[in-house]
């Protein structure tokens, strides 16, 4: 029986290179729900213009309806390069 509104399983991952931002998806990409897990170091994330809320290494955050192409991850210091994972549902429209 397939659920309506859900889409396929999201899995992918980016490690992060300095504090410069980094999209995480270039792509417009809709989940319905998802899981930010931050592995080594800790990072901030938000938008293109502002990544302020921060993220502690080794945890995880989750997300409802977002759109991957506007999530910017940065690490909180440089020289550390944290790994960012999103494990998710695809948001489908019926």
């Amino acid at each position: 029986m397939a659920l309506k509104g859900i889409g396929e399983i999201y899995v992918n991952n980016i490690t992060l290179s300095g504090v410069i931002p980094q999209r995480f998806e270039k792509a417009a990409l809709g989940l319905r729900d998802s899981i930010v897990i931050v592995k080594d170091y800790a990072v901030y994330f938000g938008r293109q213009g502002s990544q302020t809320y921060p993220v502690a290494a080794d945890s995880t955050i989750s997300l409802e309806r977002v759109d991957l192409a506007d999530l910017y991850f940065k690490n909180q210091t440089s020289g550390e390069n944290a790994t960012v994972h999103i494990l998710g549902t695809v948001h489908r429209e019926e």
